[in-house]
């Protein structure tokens, strides 16, 4: 009986000294929710909540990327940033804000249809961008370093021809889409001739021995 109670005497102080020990060492901190939880010696406030890196992601969804917190469920952090959208995205070390958004050459381009072209934006989703110009229009064109500004224009020799029937003729411009450039001259209609450098001005007439017949 006595060695029984030496024994029993023996283990419960054996216990006590194993708990007062324990204790010495760690200090708990009571999480104080039934879905609370202790991590890495801080509390997680809500049941979704994570301790990542050391830091408490306060969202169910939220995540802790590269020791920042992303906020949102689909937000991402890309190169140390945080992408504030569940479609954005960071490229270049830039965040492109709209889904369709992309960052080319260290530039975004803000619309879904934008391109960038040789370090330029081409603004609209028709727009081109040729020889370093931005051609506004779906249709516009640029030939020879100038933007012809209508689908049907066209440039020739350096000049826009500005109407889509027009012609450029010997560095002149023919205005109508009948008209004619003779010998340096633009023949204004469409029957109309140059004759021997003097211009016929009727479809019929001639000129003869440098008269207008």
């Amino acid at each position: 009986m006595n060695t029984f109670n030496k024994t029993l005497v023996g283990s419960l102080l054996a216990l006590a000294l194993g708990n007062a020990f324990a204790t010495s060492f760690v200090q708990p901190t009571v999480a104080e929710g039934g879905s609370d939880r202790l991590i890495e010696k801080r509390v997680a406030e809500g049941g979704a909540d994570r301790l990542i890196d050391k830091r408490v992601a306060e969202g169910g969804s939220d995540r802790l990327i590269d020791k920042r917190v992303a906020e949102g469920g689909s937000d991402r952090l890309i190169d140390k940033r945080v992408a504030e959208g569940g479609s954005d995205r960071l490229i270049d070390k830039r965040v492109a804000e709209g889904g369709s958004d992309r960052l080319i050459d260290k530039r975004v381009a803000e619309g879904g249809s934008d391109r960038l072209i040789e370090k330029r934006v081409a603004e609209g989703g028709s727009d081109r961008l040729i020889d370093k110009r931005v051609a506004e229009g779906g249709s516009d064109r640029l030939i020879d370093k100038r933007v012809a500004e209508g689908g049907s224009d066209r440039l020739i020799e350096k000049r826009v021809a500005e109407g889509g029937s027009d012609r450029l003729i010997d560095k002149r411009v023919a205005e109508g889409g009948s008209d004619r450039l003779i010998e340096k001259r633009v023949a204004e209609g469409g029957s109309d001739r140059l004759i021997e450098k003097r211009l016929a001005e009727g479809g019929s007439d001639r000129l003869i021995e440098n008269r207008v017949g």
